[in-house]
């Protein structure tokens, strides 16, 4: 059953319930084996280099946290290096929701309430509610399971516990975040991507899943699936189904302007 308050979507993209996360446990390995792990990370990133910077795609986001539980079926539009446009439908295929980021400001859109929320990104009603470790300038490259450009270092690397592949402690210069990502050097992917608060734990935790065989690089693949997570029991998950061509670099469908007559409630 569709059913959604006016605030849910807005708040549930940015707030995720509270509680306690632990690191993954790795396990040492040898300068070879550290080097080739390396190396195939670096490919990926020259792999990177060469895939669309946009995508178009239906998808089903299912949300489970203190605020709302349920599922909204809509397509979704993003565009490095920030933009992102979701356009959830009732079982009718009417819209019911709009929200857009345009790279510096968003705009949430409730059709049912005649209402709309904007402002931007850096607001100080968002940044306390906004998971630490969540820069949302990152938000296509976390939608693609990418690696968000910019300098960062690897300060170490050792195999998941549960031979999964290799974790690597990362450091993202331009942000100061640091990370942990668990990735798949046969296949070149992302399968995690922790993001650290100041005390060195989980603040919000990505995993994706592929349907590419276990020991196969495909070039510019993408995720089917991606589950946020952040400290506990906060729930964000995105079951992506029809892909669409890749439509050209324009930044116009993530600029939003609401019919005058609704009610506009503004971030600072």
């Amino acid at each position: 059953m569709w059913k959604i308050s006016r605030n849910s979507i807005l708040l549930c993209y940015f707030l995720l319930s509270a509680g306690c996360a632990t690191l993954p446990k790795s396990l040492p390995i040898g300068d070879v084996e550290a080097d080739h792990v390396r190396k195939e990370f670096n490919g990926m990133l020259q792999d990177q280099r060469k895939c669309p910077a946009v995508i178009d795609t239906d998808v089903s986001v299912t949300v489970d946290n203190t605020l709302w539980s349920g599922t909204v079926s809509g397509y979704l539009r993003a565009m490095a290096p920030a933009y992102l446009r979701f356009e959830g439908v009732n079982p009718l295929g009417l819209t019911e929701v709009l929200f857009a980021i345009d790279g510096k400001n968003f705009t949430y859109l409730s059709v049912r309430n005649q209402e709309v929320y904007l402002g931007p990104l850096k607001a100080e009603k968002i940044a306390r509610v906004a998971p630490q470790g969540l820069a949302i300038s990152m938000n296509y490259y976390w939608l693609l399971g990418r690696i968000p450009a910019g300098s960062f270092g690897i300060s170490g690397i050792g195999l998941d516990a549960e031979e999964e592949g290799d974790w690597l402690n990362v450091h993202y210069a331009s942000t100061d975040e640091r990370a942990m990502i668990l990735f798949d050097p046969r296949r070149r992917l992302v399968k995690r991507h922790l993001m650290l608060d100041d005390q060195e734990s989980v603040a919000v935790d990505f995993s994706y899943g592929y349907t590419s065989p276990a020991a196969q690089a495909v070039p510019c693949q993408l995720p089917s699936t991606i589950t946020i997570k952040k400290k506990g029991k906060g729930l964000i998950k995105l079951d992506f189904t029809k892909r669409y061509p890749t439509p050209p670099q324009d930044t116009a469908p993530f600029r939003i302007t609401p019919p005058d007559e609704y009610k506009r409630i503004v971030f600072q």
